[in-house]
């Protein structure tokens, strides 16, 4: 073999090589990390927490004593640096969704209210209170009926009654909110709870430069440590 193909062979083994370790040391860490799911911060308990979702995506809920705030948008990762790009556009944390059931055979004697609850905060699902509940009331009544689950699904039998009936319902931590149905029907609802203090996040971005990072915790550079609390599969 001549010198210059021995040289040739040299220079494309060089740069072969050179090119795998540079694809390699540019692989997206978010590909080798997979941070989908729930990374609740240490220092302030599980309902302060970045939830990572799929597309990039991720939901931020931040709280102290007598301040909450959530926002949503996209994070960008390297092994240094986790940006989170909020949406700018504000979404109305709480909401009802009424659905009127039909039935061929109905119940003259009662509805039922099918109630799923979705709450926006961790602190309602926190470890040492697993149990959820919403607090129901007739407008025309002085009290609230307490109801409580174990997987946010609440079934309550109401007396039938040939009127439209007006109800505010809340979790003992929310805002009021109110609706009205006719009660000769029963319903599916949807509703979703956030603290009487939850606020938007009005920031565009958050930077955390960061000092660690596993699968299960990263750590940034102001010792804050997040760690992995709830896996997510949505």
């Amino acid at each position: 073999m001549s010198y210059k193909s021995e040289n040739k062979t040299y220079w494309f083994l060089f740069f072969s090589i050179l090119f795998m370790e540079t694809s390699c040391s540019h692989k997206k860490i978010d590909e080798i990390y997979n941070l989908e799911g729930i990374f609740c911060n240490t220092e302030l308990s599980s309902n302060s927490y970045i939830k990572f979702k799929q597309s990039n995506r991720f939901e931020f809920s931040y709280s102290e004593c007598f301040y909450s705030s959530f926002g949503k948008g996209i994070y960008k990762l390297d092994d240094k640096n986790l940006w989170l790009f909020f949406d700018k556009t504000k979404e109305e944390i709480c909401s009802i969704d009424i659905k009127k059931l039909t039935s061929d055979s109905p119940h003259l004697d009662s509805i039922t209210l099918y109630i799923n609850a979705i709450y926006k905060d961790l602190r309602f699902q926190s470890d040492d209170s697993p149990i959820c509940g919403i607090l129901l009331k007739n407008r025309k009544e002085d009290k609230y009926k307490s109801y409580t689950s174990e997987n946010n699904n609440f079934t309550i039998k109401l007396p039938f009654k040939n009127q439209r009936t007006y109800f505010d319902i809340c979790n003992v931590r929310s805002k009021n909110m109110s609706f009205d149905i006719d009660q000769r029907f029963s319903y599916k609802i949807s509703v979703t709870f956030a603290p009487k203090d939850f606020k938007t996040i009005l920031e565009d971005t958050i930077h955390y430069k960061l000092k660690n990072i596993t699968q299960d915790y990263f750590i940034t550079d102001d010792n804050i440590k997040f760690e992995r609390k709830i896996k997510s599969n949505d």
